[in-house]
């Protein structure tokens, strides 16, 4: 009966320190998201700083001023800014804030969405294509992806600029079928995830079209 009370206590701990190890998990991954989606919006904010600065002067002003000369080395091909965040996906419909990182292994989509090398870049012509977890330890940021209809709207914050694209369609597929990721014709997105939640065994894609690119 001793031993039956000890073994009770003892599941009872060990339920509680995974518990514990979950939550853990879940607040670090909340709070570098976070300190990620601030690093964008600091470099962003930089950013549009230095290119006012640069603007030359509009027609019709009579004062002669100096040809104006760089303040920083020309964006790289992918822009990447500090806490390894290329940009933020906005999608208001499900309150989704949430940094997007560059490549979709585990490390990358830790504590972002991650996007998926060799497709296209926000704005670009093609298939900018998007993952993302919908667990409660390794981020929820498509935790209620399936909540987007068509008409809803994506918004992506890449090099200074913002980007709004129109959800044209949501489909589940098996995870063989990764022609979702083709190129297109025009400027599109594309975003992943697993369905059903927890189980692994489809995936939920959701696609939209280009709409909309301003400055931030």
């Amino acid at each position: 009966m001793k031993k039956m009370k000890i073994a009770g206590i003892v599941l009872i701990i060990f339920g509680l320190c995974l518990i514990a190890s979950a939550l853990t998990m879940h607040f670090i991954a909340e709070d570098r998201s976070k300190r990620m989606v601030q690093a964008y919006m600091d470099y962003a904010s930089a950013l549009t700083t230095v290119q006012t600065e640069q603007e030359p002067l509009t027609e019709g002003t009579t004062e002669e001023q100096p040809m104006p000369t760089p303040a920083t080395e020309p964006l790289p091909e992918i822009v990447t800014v500090p806490e390894g965040v290329m940009g933020v996906m906005v999608i208001e419909k499900i309150d989704l804030i949430a940094p997007i990182a560059e490549g979709t292994n585990m490390r990358s989509i830790q504590y972002a969405l991650g996007h998926f090398k060799g497709t296209a870049l926000p704005g670009e012509t093609g298939n900018f294509a998007v993952a993302g977890h919908r667990s409660y330890t390794f981020g929820e940021y498509f935790s209620r992806l399936d909540e987007v209809t068509p008409g809803d709207i994506i918004k992506v914050l890449y090099g200074g600029k913002n980007y709004e694209y129109e959800v044209d369609e949501t489909y589940v597929v098996e995870p063989q079928h990764t022609e979702v990721l083709d190129p297109t014709p025009n400027a599109s997105i594309t975003l992943v995830t697993c369905t059903p939640k927890w189980t692994a065994t489809h995936r939920l894609i959701v696609r939209g079209h280009l709409t909309e690119a301003e400055n931030e």
